[in-house]
């Protein structure tokens, strides 16, 4: 009886046995379809980040493009702001210079021989018909005292036939 017992006893164990090796190899099954879902998220996941760090190089490549473009841009600013800077004080020189001239007479002087009426001459304009006489005598060369027809006002424009 005792093997009988034993006998019970060991088939009992070889039926846990088996159906435990059924469950692990239900349950190893189970894991290798997680391992290979995992494997592909993971394959996957490489591939975006591969993807993600050339994009990133990319962008890199462009942003240090655009940084060498704003530098030349910064530097022709500056080029130009200084040559306006030149331009503005030569403007102003050449101003303070014809103020200059103004004050010493130039002007006047250049009015009153062209005819214009100034202090100089008692506010009277030049006598045209004495003109020719007037400017030979201070060495200077004759006009024409005939008026000419060609005046903007008898001109026609350009644009009509």
């Amino acid at each position: 009886m005792e093997n009988i017992y034993v006998w019970e006893i060991v088939k009992a164990e070889e039926t846990m046995l088996q159906e435990r090796k059924l469950h692990m190899e239900d349950h190893r099954k189970v894991l290798q379809g997680n391992v290979a879902e995992l494997t592909a998220k993971m394959k996957k996941l490489k591939m975006d980040c591969q993807m993600k760090a050339n994009r990133a190089q990319a962008e890199g490549a462009i942003v240090l493009e655009l940084k060498n473009q704003f530098e030349e841009f910064r530097l022709k600013y500056d080029r130009l702001f200084d040559y306006n800077q030149t331009l503005r004080n030569q403007m102003q020189s050449i101003s303070h210079e014809v103020q200059k001239i103004d004050e010493s007479n130039g002007w006047s002087n250049l009015k009153s021989k062209l005819g214009f009426p100034t202090l100089e001459n008692n506010g009277k304009g030049v006598d045209f018909e004495n003109a020719t006489e007037t400017a030979t005598e201070c060495g200077e060369h004759p006009f024409s005292a005939t008026y000419s027809s060609s005046s903007p006002r008898h001109r026609r424009p350009i644009y009509q036939c």
